[in-house]
């Protein structure tokens, strides 16, 4: 069962002036090397998410995620 959910949602532009910071869509963080993993069909996957938990720590109201990273 489900006992906790979230709703993801950017509320402004990203500039990406900032490293490490919460992300929906756009780009991730990764190192300049990185090679994006693809499907089984070869199709680069999508970006959901990137997640700093120090930043979404309040909302966690069961107290289930770490507190930083």
């Amino acid at each position: 069962t489900l006992d906790e959910s979230y709703i993801l949602d950017q509320i402004e532009e990203d500039d990406y002036k900032e490293q490490g910071v919460s992300r929906v869509g756009g780009y991730p963080d990764v190192p300049e090397n990185f090679e994006w993993p693809n499907t089984t069909d070869g199709a680069p996957m999508t970006f959901i998410a990137q997640l700093n938990l120090k930043e979404i720590s309040s909302s966690d109201q069961n107290s289930l995620l770490t507190k930083s990273g």
